[in-house]
């Protein structure tokens, strides 16, 4: 018996056919089985980088899957069994026949990441002819070779530059500073501001855009029409900074990522289409090499995405292209600063309030890319509208959003608005009250963890709220609140001055974002001293 239902997520509908088998409750055990093919041709258009990744495992149990690959599938392929109970091969006409048996379910639990789950996968890729014999001879072979053919010919054949380019480079690098790691992010600021990234348009350069700019190819090799036209693709702006990098003699690096939530590296698996993304390097003397992502337009120089941060990765010096396995830097609190500053205005009937939010790092990064492709009033609009979404008993009255488009500041947004109460002899207060809590608090979590566990960063959290108590009514003293453990540290504190002004502040610093499941307790400690300190009222009382 099939039934139609209207499935809504966000403000998107979708009508879909629900099944419901006669007699079936809820209470019921139902096994169900399905046939599902993928023919060789989709699998080619569809693949992602040339390489395609077949998840089988699901969130729960399968009994059986079969898999079957023509022999005249020209990819190299690969199994990971993830796990299965069983897993035979076997050979019947034209196919290549794989039958994985007892699938375990892969559990999805709070701050976590899919890549290293053990599900079972089967990985296709096509190995180019010039990589063939290098992958005979093994992972070492086969991944310096990946360097000195792939990467070389990528980041050396084809580039152009001429005197636009040159003019450009010593406009950019004038004055800039003598170490290697200033040196390289001043550079990358100064780029940033001097190039339009058309990968991540802003809204007035899509309205200004011609219809000749929309036809119009962008090579992002050619570094010398980029620099007289003043715009490249994020490709472009990649090839840009690693050219004057080298031309300033800096020696960058590049670094082949993998974004975690997809899968981790696997140096066993022989398909440089594993990888995701490119960072560029600069070696610090005395210190660390700085990782940059040159193709985040706006971001501040410096910042990894968080989809890499704590990754395997490999990277590649261009004087001998040979890989070296590294982990992508996890980067400190702070670097990733959220700060959200409240004045209350406490009436009898209504509070007011004013909020502005300071952000840097990935967040303000986050802030500007979704704000960038809007007109001011469409930035405050989404802005105010995000926040009523989100904040049911609140009036916004007010909504504004700061520095999208420039470069030199972090993205800054401030909101105005009201919360209407009933007076009485006690009045509840949450001095925060249009602000998300410093962490996202699963409503249940397992007894037992077995995934290790992964915030998206590490971050710094801070909220204050200033008031004066309404004439008329007291606050008594509320005791601080502190916290500290492996993961970082929560602080609550209330400050009561003369003159009945009140300011109550909250700073939650996550300081290590990544833990074995051996620290599950901890985890658990942690988020508990989150939403105590988040979600703490304050009670004023009629004198």
């Amino acid at each position: 018996m099939a039934t139609k239902t209207v499935a809504k997520v966000g403000y998107a509908e979708a009508e879909r056919t629900v099944v419901v088998a006669p007699g079936v409750t809820d209470n019921c055990l139902v096994e169900i089985a399905w046939k599902q093919s993928k023919p060789y041709y989709d699998i080619q258009r569809m693949a992602f980088g040339q390489m395609e990744r077949l998840t089988l495992s699901g969130p729960y149990p399968v009994q059986k899957v079969v898999v079957e690959i023509p022999k005249a599938f020209e990819w190299a392929w690969q199994v990971q069994t993830g796990g299965a109970r069983k897993a035979d091969r076997t050979e019947e006409g034209n196919f290549t026949v794989l039958t994985l048996e007892g699938l375990p379910g892969m559990d999805n639990p709070p701050y976590s990441v899919a890549g290293p789950r053990p599900a079972c996968r089967i990985m296709l890729f096509p190995v180019p002819e010039n990589l063939r014999y290098a992958a005979s001879k093994g992972p070492d072979a086969y991944w310096n070779a990946v360097g000195r053919t792939i990467l070389k010919d990528y980041f050396e054949q084809g580039i152009d530059k001429g005197r636009s380019y040159r003019n450009l480079l010593a406009t950019l690098s004038a004055g800039l500073p003598e170490a290697p790691g200033p040196r390289a992010v001043e550079l990358l600021k100064r780029l940033d501001g001097a190039i339009q990234n058309t990968t991540y348009p802003t809204y007035q350069e899509e309205a200004l855009r011609s219809k000749k700019d929309e036809k119009a190819e962008i090579d992002p090799k050619d570094l010398d029409a980029a620099a007289e036209r003043g715009r490249t693709t994020a490709t472009g702006m990649m090839f840009l900074y690693w050219e004057m990098l080298k031309d300033l003699g800096l020696k960058p690096q590049v670094a082949m990522v993998v974004d975690r939530d997809r899968a981790v590296f696997d140096r066993k698996l022989l398909c440089w289409q594993q990888f995701n993304d490119l960072l560029i390097g600069v070696a610090n003397p005395g210190g660390d090499t700085l990782w940059f992502d040159p193709s985040l337009r706006y971001a501040a120089p410096g910042v990894i995405s968080q989809d890499y941060q704590g990754s395997t990765a490999l990277a590649f010096d261009p004087q001998n292209w040979e890989a070296k396995a590294f982990h992508v830097p996890v980067q400190g609190s702070a670097v990733n600063q959220r700060r959200f500053d409240y004045t209350l205005d406490l009436g009898e009937d209504e509070d007011r309030f004013t909020l502005r939010a300071s952000l840097t790092g990935l967040p303000e990064y986050g802030e500007r890319r979704t704000f960038m492709a809007l007109g001011q009033k469409e930035q405050n609009r989404a802005l105010q509208d995000r926040l009523e979404q989100k904040f049911k008993g609140v009036t916004f009255t007010k909504a504004q959003v700061e520095h999208v488009v420039d470069p030199t500041q972090n993205v800054a947004w401030s909101v105005e608005g009201r919360i209407e109460r009933d007076s009485g002899r006690r009045r509840t207060v949450d001095p925060f009250p249009a602000n998300a809590w410093a962490l996202w608090i699963p409503d249940r979590l397992d007894p037992v963890r077995k995934e290790p566990i992964v915030f998206p960063y590490a971050s710094a959290f801070q909220e204050k709220s200033r008031f004066r108590i309404p004439k008329g009514y007291r606050l008594g003293a509320v005791p601080p609140y502190s916290q500290a453990n492996a993961f970082g540290r929560v602080d609550w504190s209330m400050d009561l001055q003369e003159g009945d002004l009140c300011a109550v502040t909250v700073k939650v610093e996550l300081s290590r974002p990544i833990a074995g499941a051996s620290d599950y307790e901890a985890f658990k400690a942690f988020l508990g001293w989150v939403r105590e300190a988040c979600g703490r009222t304050l009670i004023l009382e009629r004198l």
